[in-house]
């Protein structure tokens, strides 16, 4: 539990740039010293590095001789950003620890790593609540993934982006989550022979007092047909919506086939309404005089004969409903072409990117057309992929150009900006170009591993970006020759050989390589001035690797300066050193968001 309570701290802006040095000593690959030996006893826990408030408190004592009372004014100080207080508390510490022994500019150096705690630090028994109670659901996701999963999902019920999520992480986990099923199903949701059946209240346009009126209305004899169901139930809490939602959502298929069912809805729910009458009331002198054949008429059924719902109507209805596809899922058969097609999912679009350019690839699921004041054809179309969905704005030109492609059900692949609607916050798209599933994956490179290569090239200077992909130069596209090695590797050895072959081609502090002399000599990177390293870890997901790239290209176009960028790219424990010709204004507010597309802090390089 120490190790999560240690992660969880660490992922907060004051100890967040110690990451990398925390995991090395963690694993013994390098040693674990304090910056002086009076700070050792405190952190041994933490490998000579402050994670918590209280290494804060406990190092001002060790070192600096503070009392108790007054390490906790310095951590007050530290979180509220008092600079008066700050200073007077820089000055006492700073004299505590010449007289401890500490030499003074050590000791302005470890005042100052105090200082990035001002921007969040969790305390000890903060990180305790949250590690114990992430170790503890961990335990039971990984033992008993049916019961955990069931458990969040009725956590979650009335939250329908909350249930798709659990839904598609059941998948991920192989656990069967049923649709919904009146002969089966609870009012939440259960498990049954190993499955988990989706809950009847989460059906839109049910609720919890119908859903548990159908399961009492079953007790212990499951509904013979949509008869004995319609007419077993209480119609004054079961509605003609909430059964029309059932019905679509498959909730009755083994009662019949949807589309027969809401064609002969109206007139059970007649016939069951009358025989309800008449069990509740007793019979009317009228029906007291109704032939045996007149009343047999009441309880006789049949499903008319229709044509049967399709798959895509299917899905339609689940996914209005249930919030997500169960029986049919159109983005099956797609998976691996839209992940190899897009850049970014529609999860990650989010208000700190606005401006940027991103690659989506999705089905349409709706199209609004309209008409701009000089009467030209536009449409404002729905966009959804596998993590949710987003609105995606083409202009008359492009309309005129793809209108054929934008029709409900079909997989696309659009390139566009990230802009935010002025009238009511909500984020789109503004689409520059729209392309057919099939052409978009059709023109990636196909490697051994089935994905596409992502390589990154050293000491290229940057101009604005006028690539398809907004890129700067320095990242090759996936089909590039080049010599350094792909970051898609599968094995341990392999990374390790590829970075390995990689570093050797990278300039490095002291190279001044060129290319062959039929090429023009590459210009050397300038190294004057102060610099920053920025750390970026590999993940198993290329496209969201390269979509992070392409983001962090455009925050350093965005902020030009005075410091030197040199990337670190972390390859499963090897790492290559890029050296770029970008220089960035490193502002505390541009450092904030290089922490959060990273989740590493940027390191300056002292010896500049």
């Amino acid at each position: 539990i120490e190790d999560v309570m240690a992660l969880v701290a660490l992922y907060r802006p004051g100890p967040m740039a110690y990451i990398p040095q925390y995991v090395a000593r963690r694993h013994g690959r390098e040693k674990a010293v304090a910056r002086h030996p009076l700070m050792s006893a405190v952190l041994e826990r933490t490998y000579g590095i402050m994670v918590y408030q209280e290494d804060v408190m406990a190092v001002a004592q060790a070192v600096a001789g503070y009392t108790l009372a007054e390490a906790d004014k310095l951590c007050y100080a530290v979180r509220k950003k008092i600079a008066r207080e700050l200073q007077e508390h820089r000055d006492r510490f700073v004299q505590g620890a010449v007289e401890n022994g500490v030499a003074k500019n050590l000791a302005e150096e470890i005042f100052d790593d105090f200082e990035p705690f001002a921007r969040y630090g969790f305390n000890q028994a903060h990180a305790t609540c949250y590690g114990t109670i992430a170790y503890q659901t961990a335990y039971l996701k990984a033992n008993y993934p049916t019961e955990y999963m069931t458990a969040v999902l009725s956590t979650e019920l009335g939250n329908t982006d909350k249930i798709i999520e659990a839904v598609r992480e059941c998948g991920r986990l192989e656990v069967t989550v049923a649709p919904p099923n009146v002969n089966e199903s609870e009012s939440n949701f259960a498990i049954k022979e190993s499955a988990i059946y989706f809950g009847l209240a989460a059906v839109k346009n049910v609720g919890t007092a119908a859903a548990k009126a159908i399961a009492a209305g079953r007790g212990e004899e499951p509904y013979q047909d949509f008869y004995d169901f319609c007419l077993r139930i209480d119609q004054r809490v079961v509605n003609r919506r909430a059964l029309e939602s059932l019905i679509k959502v498959g909730a009755l298929d083994g009662m019949g086939e949807r589309a027969a069912l809401l064609a002969s809805l109206d007139d059970v729910l007649a016939s069951t309404q009358k025989a309800q009458s008449i069990s509740n009331q007793g019979p009317t002198l009228f029906e007291t005089f109704l032939g045996e054949e007149q009343a047999a008429m009441l309880t006789s059924f049949t499903l008319p004969e229709t044509e049967p719902a399709t798959p895509e109507e299917k899905g339609i209805w689940e996914k209005e409903l249930l919030g997500d596809y169960l029986s049919e899922n159109p983005f099956k058969a797609h998976s691996a072409q839209l992940r190899a097609a897009a850049d970014t999912s529609t999860a990650e679009i989010t208000r700190d990117r606005e401006g940027q350019r991103v690659t989506l690839a999705g089905r349409v699921e709706s199209v609004r057309r309209i008409f701009t004041r000089k009467g030209q054809n536009m449409a404002i179309l729905t966009l959804e992929d596998e993590k949710g969905h987003i609105d995606v704005t083409v202009f008359p030109k492009l309309y005129a150009e793809r209108a054929a492609l934008l029709v409900n059900g079909n997989f696309i692949v659009v390139r566009g900006r990230i802009e935010q609607d002025s009238r009511d916050d909500v984020l789109k798209i503004l689409a520059e170009s729209v392309r057919p599933l099939d052409d978009a994956t059709a023109a990636q490179p196909a490697m051994e591993n089935g994905d596409p290569a992502v390589t990154v090239s050293a000491g290229v200077e940057h101009p604005p970006s006028t690539r398809e992909d907004g890129l700067p130069d320095w990242v090759l596209d996936g089909n590039a020759e080049s010599e350094e090695a792909p970051v898609a590797v599968d094995e341990p050895e392999a990374v390790e050989d590829a970075a390995a072959s990689a570093a050797a081609a990278l300039p490095r502090e002291d190279d001044s390589a060129s290319e062959p002399e039929s090429q023009p000599a590459e210009e050397l990177v300038d190294r004057t001035g102060p610099a920053v390293e920025l750390v970026v870890q590999r993940t198993p997901d290329d496209a969201q690797d390269l979509g992070r790239l392409q983001r962090l290209a455009e925050l350093l176009s965005r902020n030009p300066g005075d410091t030197r960028v040199a990337l670190r790219i972390m390859l499963n424990g090897t790492h290559v050193r890029i050296a770029t010709h970008d220089r960035i204004a490193l502002t505390p507010e541009v450092e904030d968001k290089i922490e959060t597309l990273l989740g590493t802090a940027p390191i300056r390089e002292t010896n500049a």
